[in-house]
């Protein structure tokens, strides 16, 4: 732990300094785009169903698109962002994940109508609950794989699938399991602690 630490510490000073800073207004553009969808009820469903299916065709299409001419661009140079950078005149990638976030986010709502798919959907409540906890336990399980277990480069891009498939089923399973005893997730607890100054419920209690 110590040595990744060691490691990781000027890349975390440049992203804590100078990445941060320039990237904040990006922050809060997602940030307000969110609360405006949250508002206006497009999260919630209340949009026509008509209105949903046209975001999610157009907006994957345009992403998909857009993604494609990234990679084929990338896979030409042999994936070496120094050839790549020098070869690709425009960055896509503010626009590609504004079309793509809208139209993912339009099929989980048009999904989310359809009973079935409901049920299915449910299965990652828990881990949504538990967010903040899910976000950084990923990175620690990572951090243990890759640098504690050596595995740091030692994958092809394939079998990186295989790793994140793993971790998921794990963080589904854990987050059901941990919800049964607890109200929140260890994070989220110590999160809202800090910020109400006060110790919320935590475990919970037993019906008589």
């Amino acid at each position: 732990y110590v040595s990744m630490v060691k490691y990781f510490r000027d890349i975390n000073m440049m992203i804590q300094s100078l990445f941060f800073y320039n990237s904040w207004w990006d922050i809060l553009m997602f940030m307000f785009l969110g609360i405006a969808l949250f508002r206006s009820g497009f999260i919630e469903g209340k949009k026509s169903t008509g209105l949903y299916l046209a975001i999610a065709v157009i907006g994957i299409g345009v992403g998909v698109l857009l993604n494609y001419w990234q990679l084929k661009a990338e896979y030409g140079s042999r994936f070496d962002m120094v050839v790549f950078t020098q070869k690709w005149d425009f960055s896509y990638y503010q626009i590609r994940r504004l079309f793509q976030t809208m139209g993912y986010l339009s099929l989980l709502v048009l999904l989310y109508k359809i009973i079935p798919f409901r049920k299915i959907l449910n299965i990652f409540a828990p881990v949504g609950q538990m967010a903040f906890t899910n976000y950084l336990m990923q990175s620690i399980i990572m951090a243990i794989i890759f640098y504690g277990m050596g595995w740091f480069g030692q994958l092809q891009r394939y079998q990186i699938y295989y790793v994140v498939l793993g971790v998921w089923v794990f963080q589904i399973i854990f987050s059901h399991i941990w919800l049964r005893y607890f109200l929140f997730g260890p994070f989220e607890w110590l999160w809202r602690s800090l910020t109400y100054l006060h110790k919320p419920p935590f475990i919970k209690r037993k019906d008589p």
